[in-house]
């Protein structure tokens, strides 16, 4: 019988959390994502966007997002 998997919580930060990391702290760069279905794309890019937004960067009106 196979053990159901634990939640990604319990398993600790992705490998890849610097990266993740950089996408929503470096507002001054543009960054081109790929990844695979399920890996986290479209929410870095709505935290990226809230940062954009949260810190003055850009204004709601002139952001706009396409996935």
């Amino acid at each position: 019988m196979r053990m159901p998997e634990p939640p990604a919580a319990a398993m600790g930060p992705p490998p890849d959390q610097d990266q993740r990391d950089r996408i929503a702290t470096e507002l001054d760069r543009c960054f081109l994502v790929e990844a695979a279905a399920g890996t986290g794309k479209t929410t870095m890019m709505v935290e990226r966007m809230l940062a954009l937004v949260q810190t003055g960067a850009a204004q709601v009106e002139t952001v706009a997002a396409v996935t």
